[in-house]
């Protein structure tokens, strides 16, 4: 477990800060401090009203305390995993003892699509710290009687709007009502205290949303109408994926420990004898079914939003073992087996690209000079989880097998900053220069650049922030753009290749400046 924690924290700063999530809400909260504005949210010195501001105002408060970093960005997402460690465990042990909440916080922090999150500038992971608090806590007031643990859930209820909106408290009472009617505990609600709850919840969250709404207007119809109620119901957002598109999300995002979650579900609701499900196990499942079908209903997934469900797994994985550790011989057999393929297809990639049988895309080139060293060490680490499983236990086999992941990732992952980040070509950018995005706006660019990048022809998520604009300069169309820079002194423009012919064409004279995969960096005739 200290393994696993250590590794998670280990070189956070180490890779760039990839496009479009990290460099955006690192931006996001870069600008806080550069602006000194900590209530209206801007991207790029544009309102932008997709997300609220409790992930950006901790990412905030990182800066100021460390200094604008990588390493700063990240510490918030760490942190936010590793609470939600800690309430899993906590949470585990008081139901089963001490060896179900160890295993169920190994299984959540050596799970793939967890441990990844948990070193990304990603909203989703803080949005899943307060879900999970919440419904800790209100499991422990519901246990125990204790109204502070009831006022906890509701302050954390509270903090999960202010991270990303109504869903925030949607998914936790969403679960907690379902285990109510399931159990059919209604004197449940009263306990809950839900006067003074609420009274908790709305002076933890609702005094943003009305000074960010009396600053401006246009705020309440674009994020609760447009960016919740309009993302989830249609495909506007062009997220659209099929009704089961999350049932590979949470197989392959909780490996190595998926394999057990048939057996972890079946042990939970079957028994010997007329033995009934525990009430914890209706809990657990309800907190799980509610987000996991929210989520699939919606008109627009990702694979990051079903994250919340990741703790509840978790905690099936710590029943499965509360008692006796060698009962998964064969889930531990298939999952090492997965990691064996893992393992020997990485190591024979370059091989195959190289005679010919498999054609390389751009997001793989980088396997083709580490892909051997990668499978090396997922192999090695499937063999030493396999000794460690037969010599102590499966538990420490599973363990063995995310630890080996969590290394490669790691190790690895920077070689794909060329295809995701524009860090190494803002380099190349002088301090006085004023730099331009041509179409596609990469927000690591403002924040390696520390300055307001020229939007050409832009479109995305900035539409909204651009329409309100009323410094019209930093926004031009085409034609406005080639004139600029023909006529402007130390412009540079970051555009992908495909536009730089049209380009070239209308600006004579352009120097290319550096590339990084199909991305370049050009500057202007005129120095």
């Amino acid at each position: 477990m200290c393994v696993a924690v250590v590794i998670c924290c280990y070189h956070l700063g180490q890779r760039a800060l990839w496009d479009p999530d990290e460099g955006r809400y690192a931006e996001i909260a870069r600008g806080i401090l550069v602006e000194n504005d900590w209530m209206t949210p801007h991207l790029n010195y544009l309102l932008y009203f997709e997300k609220p501001m409790m992930f950006m105002w901790m990412v905030a408060a990182s800066f100021k305390i460390f200094g604008f970093s990588e390493w700063a960005a990240r510490l918030i997402p760490c942190l936010s995993a590793l609470g939600g460690i800690a309430l899993i465990w906590l949470m585990a042990r008081d139901l089963w003892g001490n060896r179900a909440g160890i295993v169920a916080s190994l299984s959540l922090i050596t799970s793939i699509e967890y441990f990844i999150l948990a070193r990304t500038v990603d909203i989703n992971m803080t949005l899943t710290l307060f879900i999970t608090a919440t419904m800790v806590f209100f499991w422990l007031g519901h246990k125990q009687g204790k109204g502070t643990y009831y006022l906890l859930a509701w302050a954390c209820a509270g903090l999960a709007v202010l991270t990303k909106g109504p869903i925030g408290v949607i998914l936790p009472l969403g679960g907690i009502g379902l285990y109510i009617i399931i159990t059919r505990q209604w004197s449940s609600i009263k306990e809950s205290m839900p006067i003074v709850g609420i009274m908790v919840f709305l002076a933890v969250s609702l005094p943003w949303y009305v000074t960010v709404c009396l600053k401006n207007p246009d705020f309440f119809s674009f994020f609760f109408i447009d960016q919740n109620i309009m993302r989830y119901v249609t495909n506007e957002c062009r997220r659209y994926q099929p009704w089961w598109y999350f049932f590979p999300v949470i197989i392959g995002g909780f490996l190595p420990w998926s394999v057990l979650i048939p057996e972890a579900i079946r042990r939970a609701f079957t028994g010997k004898g007329n033995r009934k499900v525990p009430g914890e196990i209706w809990y657990i499942a309800s907190w799980f079914g509610v987000i996991f079908l929210f989520f699939s209903l919606s008109n627009s997934k990702v694979a990051t939003y079903v994250l919340p469900c990741f703790p509840p797994l978790s905690l099936f994985i710590g029943y499965l073992f509360r008692e006796n550790y060698k009962r998964s011989s064969i889930g531990f057999i298939c999952a090492a087996f997965l990691w064996l393929v893992l393992g020997a297809g990485l190591i024979l990639y370059p091989e195959l690209v190289s005679g010919g049988i498999l054609k390389v895309s751009d997001n793989l080139v980088p396997l083709m000079d580490i892909g051997c060293i990668m499978g090396v060490i997922i192999l090695v680490g499937t063999f030493a989880g396999v000794w460690l499983g037969k010599r102590y236990n499966a538990v420490a086999g599973f363990a063995c097998l995310g630890i080996a992941f969590m290394i490669v990732v790691i190790s690895f992952a920077p070689r794909w900053d060329y295809l995701r980040s524009t860090k190494a070509l803002i380099h190349h950018v002088p301090e006085d220069a004023r730099l331009c995005a041509y179409v596609r706006y990469f927000p690591s660019s403002s924040f390696y650049a520390e300055r307001r990048v020229y939007l050409v022809d832009s479109r995305g998520e900035l539409v909204f922030g651009q329409a309100r604009c009323t410094e019209k300069e930093y926004i031009m169309t085409r034609p406005e753009f080639y004139t600029f820079m023909k006529q402007e002194r130390n412009v540079y423009c970051l555009a992908y290749d495909k536009y730089l012919g049209l380009i070239k064409e209308n600006v004579p004279g352009l120097v290319m400046a550096g590339h990084k995969g199909d991305l370049w960096l050009v500057r202007g005739p005129k120095e």
